[in-house]
């Protein structure tokens, strides 16, 4: 389940763009904001 190398570049921001989507289907926009934060300090609430 890991994204195609060349969406974003980055092995962190592969994680971070697999945590986004994952989440954001499976969870709340709440959750999905949480995992981001949670592994990318960039987009803070």
């Amino acid at each position: 389940m890991v994204p195609p190398k060349g969406d974003r570049g980055s092995a962190e921001a592969g994680r971070t763009h697999a945590a986004e989507p994952r989440s954001t289907r499976s969870r709340t926009p709440e959750g999905a904001g949480r995992t981001v934060v949670f592994q990318s300090e960039e987009p803070k609430p």
